[in-house]
């Protein structure tokens, strides 16, 4: 049976607004939380690369990359951050607000992308609240160098969600989009390198898998990682 992303998110949206309250009660402290010192100072503080849009160019150069030759190539993090001191410039409040409020929609997809394979309600949501108040997440919202994790699995979620829309209904527009996610959880993260093999397991699971629809994601995270890595 077919499930549209409509009919998911409003047949559940008491049950998502109850887990998001909970992260805030869990992790809603952190908002008024400081800049650290260790990689915030480097990354947003002393990174002149955000201080303008003129450098957009910059942070998706890894030449460019000011504070460590070592770092990965995460330039959505940098550029979060840029569009962040345009609003707030350094007010550590703003940035970790934004944290927080990512942390929410990583939870929100998970219940999403656990219904869409399971469509079982209990599980997604035994899934998704697991997941809300593990504290191995704690570091990714409250430290903001940990952007780069909340940000990074959003768009990996969404890749995946959108691939399953593909196999679903069988258009070719919904495995473009997962396509152009999967490159954004790249840019934000190189975890996100592991989506192609996620997604085999996945078609193993079902019995059937779609070469031609595969093939694309482990070419890009060819090239991904022989362009920057």
């Amino acid at each position: 049976m077919k499930c549209s992303l409509d009919k998911i998110i409003s047949s559940k949206k008491i049950a998502l607004l109850l887990i998001s309250f909970l992260i805030l009660v869990i992790h809603g402290n952190s908002v008024f939380f400081d800049f650290t010192n260790l990689d915030d100072d480097l990354l947003i503080r002393k990174n002149e690369n955000i201080r303008s849009f003129s450098n957009i160019v910059k942070i998706f150069n890894p030449k460019e990359v000011p504070y460590s030759k070592f770092t990965d190539y995460l330039p959505l993090r940098d550029l979060s951050h840029m569009v962040e001191y345009t609003i707030w410039k350094l007010n550590p409040m703003g940035y970790h607000a934004v944290n927080l409020l990512l942390y929410i929609l990583c939870v929100i997809l998970t219940y999403l992308l656990a219904f869409k394979i399971t469509k079982k309600t209990e599980i997604a949501l035994v899934a998704s609240l697991i997941f809300a108040v593990h504290p191995v997440h704690v570091e990714s919202v409250s430290w903001l160098a940990g952007r780069k994790d909340v940000l990074f699995f959003i768009f990996y979620l969404l890749s995946f969600i959108f691939y399953l829309e593909h196999i679903e209904k069988d258009r070719r527009i919904y495995l473009l989009l997962s396509l152009g996610l999967f490159i954004l959880s790249l840019f934000s993260k190189s975890m996100g390198i592991t989506l192609p093999i996620v997604l085999l397991v996945y078609n193993w699971t079902i019995r059937k898998v779609r070469i031609k629809s595969l093939l694309p994601f482990f070419v890009i995270s060819f090239i991904f990682g022989l362009l920057f890595y």
